[in-house]
């Protein structure tokens, strides 16, 4: 265990989140099963009134497990280049904060990833049933992946700056944005530049301005390069999968981000020198830059 993935876990684990209070636990079957419909949009969801925020206050009781939390932090010197790193994994399996083996490549194979799965954290105590990367039956660390949200932005920002530097499209084309069917989580038909609409989703997360986006990458037949230029980088846990091309929407579980790979994708926007990490085609192959 890094010195550093040691001071994450215990920073973890000295949060005591056993005395968090769960204000909106589902109380039925119906509402268990209708968490695991993968196609809604997650974040499509009308806020609550203070009203019942306040009912909801009053009536809260400490969550029921421990959560699903995925922390990585990667130390960098003044070149961006990686100096150390750390990864630690809580879950009910591992309620007192699990690291992870990284090894110099900020790589592991010790984790077998699963999707995240709404129902399932509550149903089966946190234990995800579908693999994210395949071939890790028999890793020692199995581990259901927080679903990213909004994280997911950074991807598709990604996926549309590798256009512009490709001259396919210009940060100041005009985007008109018309989708087949309107989506709650994006909203109406719209217009501006990609820059516009890259500024909105990424300064105050616009949901609009990033589904307008996610279906300028299907428009231009984007994603399934996008994914596999997240594999060719050795970040094979970034997956931008299953959304919809008719509008951008449908944010579903099969969109996967662990933190570790979201780390070093960061660090590669933050314009670290020479070679980060290596990357290997196959097991047993030899690493490439």
């Amino acid at each position: 265990m890094s010195p550093l993935a040691d001071f994450l876990r215990q920073a973890l684990d000295g949060q005591q989140f056993e005395q968090v209070l769960d204000t909106n636990p589902p109380t039925s079957t119906a509402e268990l099963n209708a968490l695991r419909q993968d196609g809604a949009d997650k974040e499509a969801k009308q806020l609550p009134r203070k009203a019942d925020l306040r009912a909801a206050a009053t009536a809260a009781a400490p969550i029921t497990q421990q959560p699903q939390i995925d922390l990585t932090v990667i130390e960098l010197n003044r070149l961006g280049r990686p100096v150390s790193s750390g990864t630690v994994l809580m879950s009910p399996q591992y309620p007192d904060g699990k690291a992870v083996p990284v090894d110099r490549d900020l790589h592991t194979t010790d984790v077998r990833w699963r999707q995240w799965d709404d129902a399932g954290w509550y149903a089966n105590h946190g234990q995800g049933s579908i693999d994210i990367v395949p071939g890790r039956e028999n890793a020692p660390i199995d581990f259901m992946s927080p679903y990213p949200a909004s994280v997911l932005k950074l991807m598709v920002a990604f996926g549309v700056l590798r256009l512009v530097d490709q001259g396919q499209i210009s940060l100041d084309d005009t985007y008109a944005y018309q989708p087949v069917t309107v989506s709650s989580l994006c909203g109406p038909a719209s217009s501006g530049t990609v820059r516009d609409y890259l500024d909105a989703a990424l300064t105050w997360s616009s949901n609009a301005g990033a589904c307008a986006m996610v279906k300028l990458l299907h428009d231009k037949g984007a994603v399934d390069g996008l994914n596999q230029t997240f594999q060719d980088l050795g970040l094979e846990t970034l997956q931008l999968k299953n959304t919809n091309p008719a509008n951008g929407a449908r944010w579903g579980n099969p969109v996967t981000m662990s933190s570790l790979d979201t780390a070093k994708l960061l660090m590669l926007v933050n314009g670290g020198r020479g070679t980060l990490w290596k990357t290997r085609a196959a097991p047993g192959s030899p690493p490439t830059s």
